[in-house]
C-alpha cells in the first residue's frame, strides 16, 4: 500500500564530489582548528582503518557537514 512508502522529499541543489574523501584529506581538515572538535570521535572510531587513500571513516554527520564547509572556504567551490 501507498502508506508504507515515506512521502516523497525534494532538496535545494547541492554538490557533490565524484570521488570520496580520502583518509589523507580528511586528515589535512583535522589537523585544522576546525577540524578539532571531531578529531578524538576519527581516532577513537577508526584508528585500525586509517589508510591515506582509502576513503575516510569515523566521522559523523556533524563534522562531515563542517568539513564540506572547511573545503568551501578553501577551494572557493
Amino acid at each position: 500500500p501507498s502508506s508504507d512508502r515515506p512521502d516523497d522529499v525534494w532538496v535545494d541543489g547541492f554538490v557533490m564530489q565524484a570521488f570520496p574523501v580520502s583518509a589523507r584529506e580528511l586528515a589535512r581538515f583535522l589537523a585544522e582548528p576546525a577540524g578539532a572538535p571531531f578529531r578524538r570521535a576519527v581516532l577513537r572510531d577508526g584508528p585500525g582503518l586509517f589508510r591515506p587513500d582509502w576513503p575516510a571513516v569515523g566521522l559523523s554527520w556533524d563534522g562531515a557537514y563542517h568539513y564540506a564547509q572547511w573545503l568551501s572556504q578553501r577551494t572557493g567551490k
